[in-house]
């Protein structure tokens, strides 16, 4: 990633989570093995490139009763860190799994304005299923 990158806008079409496992014939005092894999989203979502990391992967032995666990790293997965909003955590991204498109608009973190437009649709078409108290607020709970 270049300096000039940061701050672009981006469309994510997939973004990597954390595995962490056993081994299936887990036995006590075996290693728990972590890794990341991409898990593609329904829709793509445009985002602003904030950095870039490396995230380590291998497993981690138990520690004894006088021991603390170790890590024991097996190599890196370099990955983009991308956030939706700026008041939003970053995700993280493989460089496959994202492009660069200027032309794309970020959605706030309560939906894209065509979902806020259903949304208001929805209370507009079912009032009776949203309670409201005197003065036309609604009631939460209900």
């Amino acid at each position: 990633m270049k300096p000039s990158e940061m701050g672009k806008l981006v469309l994510v079409k997939a973004v990597l989570h954390k595995t962490k496992g056993f081994p299936a014939d887990h036995r006590r005092g075996e290693w728990l093995h972590l890794s990341f894999e991409p898990r593609p989203l329904a829709t793509p979502r445009p985002g602003w490139l904030v950095g870039i990391r490396a995230l380590p992967t291998g497993s981690v032995e138990p520690g004894g009763y006088d021991e603390p666990p170790c890590f024991h790293g097996s190599g890196s997965i370099c990955a983009y860190a991308v956030v939706y909003w700026p008041t939003m955590a970053p995700v993280y991204v493989l460089p496959s799994d994202m492009t660069f498109d200027e032309s794309a608009k970020p959605w706030p973190p309560n939906g894209s304005a065509r979902e806020r437009q259903r949304l208001r649709e929805f209370v507009k078409r079912y009032p009776n299923q949203f309670p409201r108290d005197a003065k036309g607020h609604f009631i939460s709970g209900g």
